[in-house]
Order: C-alpha cells, then sequence, then structure tokens
C-alpha cells in the first residue's frame, strides 16, 4: 500500500479551513478494508475523508481538511496522515505542513490594455489575480512617467482568493491639462493600506482605425443611391428630347412637376447597454447525518458570477459561520457548542444551516434542515484480561477487529495477529517468579475506543 500527499507544502488562510488531497494505492492482490487516522501539531481541528475498501490494484482520493490553529500565534500546522488496513497488512502514513500565516500578495496576470478614447481619456482592462492567503480590499492607482497622479474611476478592488483572475474596467482622466500621447507609459499600482502588493507599466495605445484606402460600409449606401437617382433623371431627359428632333437643351414641361431627390443617410445604430449583472443561483441544498461519527455532509449548486460563499450553522440558538471554499462541506459537530454533550447520549440533534453566494448582481440564500444521531465509529479496544504463570491473556472488547499488534510481557516485545471483536487470545510464556506486567499496543499503533486498559500488573505465585 502507498499514500502520498499531493504536496508536502500547502499554504492556507487564517480564516478559512485548508483543504489537503492525498492518494491511496493497493499493491496487493486481495480486497482491503481501510481506516484513516489524522494527527496535527499543534492539536487543531482535522477531517479525513477516504475510501472504506480498496481493490486490488485500486488507487484512490483522500481529502484532509484542517482548521486554522486556534492560537494565532500557531501559523504553521503538521499533518500526518495514516491509512490502516483493518485486515492485518502494514499500515502507511504520509505528512504535510499547512502555512496559515497571513499573506497578502497581488500579481498582475498580463500586461493592462489602455486604449486612447476621442474624448482623451484612456479605457483600461486589467486581469489581477490575488496570490495571498486572505482575501484583500485594494486599491489601483495609475500614474504618467514624471510621476503625476491621474484619476481612476473605479480605484477600490475587492480581491477574493482562488485561481481565476480578476477581470476589471476602469477609465483613466487627466488631473491637468496635458493631454495623453500615443505610446506614453503609465504606471499601474495594486496597493493595500499605503503597502505595494504589485506594480507594471503599460503602454497608450490609439484605437485601430479603417484600413487606408476603404470606408465605411455605411457611408457607401448614401453615394450608390445619389449616382442611381442621377443616371434615372438623365434617362427620362434623353427620352423627352428623342421626340422633337432638337439637340437644343431640354426644358421640363410646364404641367410636368419636378422633384428633387436628396440621398438619405444610414443612421448610426445605438449601442445597446450593458446587461444588469444577475446574482447568482443556489439550488439543492442538502444535508445528511454521516453513518458513523457526528458529522453532517452538506451539498449544494451554484452558478453565476460568485465572489463570496458563506455558511452558516444554527443550533440551539447559537449562529457559528463556517469558512467554506467548494460546493460541499463535512461539519464536525462534536465541536459544535452543546452538540458533544447530546452526541454522548445518542440523542437526536436537529442543525439548521444557511448557505448564501454573494457576486456583483447581490446575492441568494437557501437554508435546509438536518435531523440524526451521533454513532461513534466502530474501533477495538483491546486489554490485558490476565496475567498467569503461563502467559499473559489479551482481549478485543471492542466493536471492531484490531489490526497486528505487540505485546510486551516483563520487558519482552511479542508481536501478534489480528484479534476479531470479542476475541481473545493467550501468548505463552514462564511467568512463575515475582512481580510481572504487560502492556498491550504500546506505541499505540491501534486506534481504539479505549486507551486506558492496556495494561496490567500482578504478582504471580505457582
Amino acid at each position: 500500500m502507498h499514500l502520498t500527499f499531493d504536496s508536502d507544502q500547502h499554504s492556507g488562510s487564517p480564516d478559512r479551513s485548508a483543504r489537503l488531497t492525498a492518494h491511496v494505492s493497493n499493491d496487493g492482490r486481495t480486497r482491503m478494508p481501510l481506516t484513516f487516522r489524522i494527527e496535527t501539531d499543534p492539536a487543531t481541528p482535522a477531517r479525513v475523508h477516504g475510501p472504506s475498501m480498496l481493490e486490488p490494484g485500486q488507487a484512490a482520493e483522500v481529502v484532509v481538511t484542517v482548521a486554522p490553529p486556534r492560537n494565532p500565534a500557531h501559523t504553521l500546522v503538521r499533518v500526518r496522515l495514516t491509512a490502516i488496513p483493518t485486515d492485518g497488512t502494514d499500515a502507511a502514513q504520509a505528512t504535510a505542513t499547512v502555512d496559515f500565516s497571513t499573506r497578502r500578495c497581488a500579481h498582475f496576470v498580463a500586461q493592462p490594455t489602455l486604449s486612447l478614447e476621442p474624448d482623451g481619456t484612456v479605457s483600461a482592462a486589467f486581469a489581477l489575480l490575488n496570490c495571498g492567503s486572505i482575501d484583500l480590499s485594494a486599491t489601483l492607482s495609475v500614474r504618467r512617467g514624471d510621476g503625476g497622479e491621474l484619476t481612476v474611476d473605479q480605484p477600490e478592488l475587492e480581491l477574493s482568493i482562488g485561481p481565476d483572475p480578476f477581470s476589471l474596467s476602469v477609465t483613466i482622466s487627466s488631473t491637468d491639462d496635458r493631454p495623453f500621447r500615443e505610446l506614453e507609459q503609465l504606471e499601474c499600482t495594486v496597493s493595500v493600506g499605503g503597502d505595494l502588493l504589485a506594480a507594471t507599466w503599460a503602454p497608450v495605445q490609439k484605437r485601430m482605425a479603417p484600413p487606408p484606402g476603404r470606408r465605411p460600409a455605411r457611408l457607401l449606401w448614401p453615394v450608390l443611391v445619389a449616382v442611381l437617382v442621377a443616371v434615372v433623371v438623365l434617362a427620362t431627359g434623353i427620352g423627352s428630347r428623342s421626340g422633337s428632333g432638337t439637340l437644343g437643351p431640354v426644358s421640363p414641361a410646364a404641367d410636368t412637376p419636378t422633384s428633387s431627390v436628396t440621398p438619405s443617410s444610414t443612421p448610426v445604430p445605438t449601442p445597446k447597454p450593458s446587461p444588469e449583472p444577475k446574482p447568482p443561483t443556489i439550488s439543492g441544498f442538502t444535508g445528511r447525518f454521516e453513518a458513523i461519527g457526528c458529522a453532517v455532509t452538506l451539498s449544494w449548486s451554484a452558478s453565476g458570477k460568485i465572489t463570496d460563499m458563506r455558511l452558516v450553522r444554527q443550533n440551539d440558538s447559537r449562529s457559528t459561520t463556517l469558512a467554506v471554499d467548494d460546493r460541499s462541506y463535512v461539519d464536525d459537530l462534536t465541536v459544535a457548542p452543546r452538540v458533544a454533550a447530546a452526541a454522548s447520549t445518542s440523542q437526536n440533534i436537529t442543525v439548521s444551516y444557511e448557505v448564501t453566494a454573494s457576486g456583483p448582481g447581490g446575492s441568494k440564500t437557501a437554508t435546509t434542515r438536518v435531523t440524526g444521531t451521533c454513532k461513534p465509529p466502530a474501533r477495538p479496544d483491546l486489554a490485558v484480561e490476565s496475567i498467569s504463570g503461563n502467559g499473559v491473556t489479551v482481549v478485543n472488547r471492542g466493536n471492531a477487529a484490531a489490526a497486528a499488534f505487540t505485546v510486551v510481557i516483563s520487558g519482552k516485545s511479542v508481536s501478534t495477529n489480528p484479534l476479531a471483536s470479542g476475541e481473545e487470545r493467550t501468548i505463552e510464556d514462564d511467568l512463575c517468579e515475582g512481580n510481572q506486567w504487560a502492556v498491550v499496543d504500546p506505541d499505540d499503533r491501534v486506534e481504539e475506543s479505549d486507551e486506558t486498559n492496556n495494561s496490567l500488573s500482578t504478582q504471580v505465585i505457582c
């Protein structure tokens, strides 16, 4: 079996959980039942979701979610993931580090496009990426090469962290009477609270004009109409002169009205206004209790331009905002206010959730209620049952099989095979002398429901 994280270095945000991905594979020839254990240093809430069974040759994804440390002074969290086969096969481990420190970073994905408009202003298009660990409220500034400040109509930016760049179009105006020149270099900067995060230079370009020798098609129609009318009038005059045989000038008849045709110009189409942005949509918001443990799995679909996603848990008149960055979330209720007590007594728990997606066009909210019972996971419970002159008897009092483990008998280490639920085994040894002691699973390789009953000491008399 192999277990590896996709990367051993991860960046997190101080106000939201970090998502780590690992892969586990079964290199054997038999089916492999699995359980997973996640450990963090310093201790912080973490969850792991992976397959419970692997077929021979199968590989699967394991997702680990790590919450930020409660102590802001601890920004580096070490994560150790263990895959434990319940058939006695050796376990596999993988480690990674998550940095939850506050990092502010912005980056111009490409050189800005600056176009000189007929009214003397400059229209600018930017593509910015938040490459830090927190959302940014930033300011966009533009200045000339000599340091002269310019006016930006929309200088305030809200940049959310994520892999997708943020597109922005603004209008730049001069603060004095100096006009913009073609190929003039302008400096574009992004800052937060006076701290410069990104800077780049870009030239002012003129808008593209039609190629020489060609006119726009809409200006050609009036000319064609005028030529056609002239041909018709000329043809009519020649026809009237042909009846008199006179080559002199032709005068219109007194009873023939004269008409003048004025070429009409084609109206310039009015640009359509940009459509108002629409709010995001949310559908299919559902939740369910996990079959084992005390966690609720939530999922939903969201579409549209989304800049912020928030999930709120409401239980026992308390509201808790949960950090989400995806379209699903697993809520560990053992850390929720006043839920742990109910979980220990297997009481029914009802929890309400509200998810809100926000964007430039507004926000959309959906709600759901989930009712269920917390069920502790099945785990083994190894204990030293007795010590006699013939050896040590160990028992599995838990409701799940225990993988292979070690027993230390008065200083001697003995390895033993997996032990099924309710099964006991005697490890034979000659212990007919004085005080004898034994410890089962001394290195804590087996995750048990009770870790306090793993040792026994007694005076053996034979």
